[in-house]
C-alpha cells in the first residue's frame, strides 16, 4: 500500500509481528518497487512530459544499476533461504492493473491494485492492503480491488483472502482486529486445503 506503511514498522503497527504469533510470514512490499515506479513514470511520460530523451536515458541508466545491486543481493540471500529471489517488474504490475485504472491517474493506487492482482494466488495465499486514514488512493484501490479480487476468484477458482484497512497511528480498534483474525483464519484454511490436495496427490 502506501508509501510510509512500506518504510514504517510503526506505521503498519508491527502487524508482522501478529502475523509471525499465527504462522503467517508476511511479505512488506519492498520499498524499491516505488522507486523504480517513480523511474517508469518520468521513463514512459506520464510525468515530466517536457522531459528530454536524454534524461529518460539517464534515468533507464539508473534504473539498470538499482536492478544490478538488487539481483545480486537477492541472489545472495535466496542461496541462504532467506529471501525470494524473483525481481520487482513494475512494468507487468501496471500493466496488470490497466484494465482496472488508467496509468496516467499516478501514484500508489497503481502499485497497490497491480501488485494485488498479480501476487496473489499466485506467489501469496492472501494480502492486506494498509493505507493512512482517508486516503484516497487507498480508497480507490480498495473499491477496484473488490471487484477484481471477486474476477480473479471466478477464474482460479479458489479463495483469495483480501483486506483493505486504514490506520490513523492509534492501536487497532475491535472492528480491526476482528478483520484480521478473520483474515488470518481464511489464510490458514486456504494453506490447509492446499496441503490436503498436494498430500492426495503424491498418494496417487
Amino acid at each position: 500500500g502506501e508509501i510510509y506503511v512500506r518504510w514504517d514498522e510503526f506505521s503498519r503497527k508491527r502487524m508482522e509481528d501478529l502475523f509471525a504469533q499465527e504462522g503467517i510470514i508476511l511479505q512488506i512490499s519492498p520499498i524499491h518497487e516505488w522507486i523504480y515506479y517513480t523511474y517508469y513514470i518520468f521513463i514512459q511520460k506520464l510525468v515530466s512530459k517536457n522531459s528530454t530523451v536524454v534524461e529518460r536515458m539517464k534515468k533507464r541508466v539508473e534504473m539498470q544499476v538499482l536492478r544490478h545491486f538488487e539481483r545480486k543481493i537477492k541472489q545472495l540471500f535466496a542461496r541462504a533461504g532467506l529471501c525470494d529471489a524473483r525481481m520487482v517488474n513494475v512494468a507487468h504490475v501496471v500493466e496488470t492493473a490497466e484494465a482496472y485504472l488508467s496509468p496516467t491517474l499516478t501514484g500508489e493506487a497503481i502499485l497497490t491494485i497491480g501488485s494485488t492482482l498479480a501476487e496473489i494466488g499466485e506467489y501469496y495465499d492472501g494480502v492486506v492492503a494498509v493505507g493512512p486514514f482517508a486516503c484516497m488512493p487507498s480508497r480507490i484501490a480498495e473499491s477496484i480491488l473488490k471487484k477484481a479480487i471477486e474476477d480473479k476468484k471466478t477464474k482460479l477458482g479458489k479463495s483469495l483472502p483480501f483486506i483493505s484497512i486504514e490506520l490513523d497511528g492509534n492501536p487497532f480498534t475491535p472492528s480491526i482486529e476482528a478483520r484480521l483474525d478473520a483474515f488470518i483464519a481464511q489464510v490458514k484454511q486456504l494453506k490447509r486445503g492446499s496441503e490436503a490436495v498436494a498430500s492426495a496427490l503424491s498418494r496417487r
